[in-house]
This record gives C-alpha cells, structure tokens and sequence, in this order.
C-alpha cells in the first residue's frame, strides 16, 4: 500500500509544484494542476518526514523527521529534481513538529520545534 504523505510545502518560485514528506522518508514532487508525481522528483531523506518548509523566493526544502533530524533538499523549480545537501540532528531528540524560515535582515534563520520542548534556531549562512 502506497505511503501516507504526513507534510506538504508549495515551490515558491513555481506555484503549480509542491512537495510531499512521507511516512517512509521519501520527498516526492507533485504537479498541482494535473495532482501527478513529477517524472524523477523523488529523494529518500530519512525516517518519517514530519514537516517541509521552504524558504521564500528558495529552491532549498527544509525537511525534517521523528528523529530529531532537519535535512537541506535542492529542488529545481521547472523540474522539480532533487537533491540532498545536509543534514544535522538537533540535541535531545524528539520529532520536529514545526519549521519556519525567517529570511532576510539581518540573518536568514530556520527555526525549529521539537517533541522534546525545545525550539531551535539556526542561521542559514547560504540559501541558493
């Protein structure tokens, strides 16, 4: 049986592709207008994907999973074709129930909250 998609973010350089986390671990890009998977828009990422974010005018996804961890994924706007950057795991654990990313003045930042009762902020020294 197919895998249950648990987050979803929009491309924002490209209104009519999304992104999709699933339970697996997988990203997979979706065209909205036909609601079908982009031919090769798929990144196995790890663990449970919990939430997706991208930051704004980006072609960086912020994808993170029940394991404490957040990954940078590369994501071509026309194409949608993926690409895994980095990853890191956040002290004590616990899912990420949330990502935001502040751009701009004076440091872009991506924040974070977990089960485990933090939040967390890391700046983000290059977005592409």
């Amino acid at each position: 049986s197919p895998s249950l998609s648990l987050s979803l973010s929009l491309q924002p350089m490209n209104n009519n592709v999304c992104v999709a986390g699933d339970e697996d671990g997988l990203l997979k890009g979706y065209n909205l207008s036909t609601g079908k998977q982009l031919s090769g828009s798929r990144e196995r990422i790890s663990n449970s994907l919990t939430c997706l974010e991208f930051g704004p005018n980006s072609s960086i996804v912020w994808a993170s999973n029940n394991k404490g961890q957040i990954f940078a994924v590369t994501v071509n706007p026309l194409t949608c074709q993926m690409k895994k950057l980095k990853g890191s795991a956040v002290p004590g654990g616990g899912s990420i129930v949330s990502l935001a990313v502040r751009a701009g003045h004076p440091t872009p930042l991506l924040i974070a909250s977990s089960t485990s009762d933090y939040i967390f902020m890391f700046t983000i020294e290059k977005e592409v």
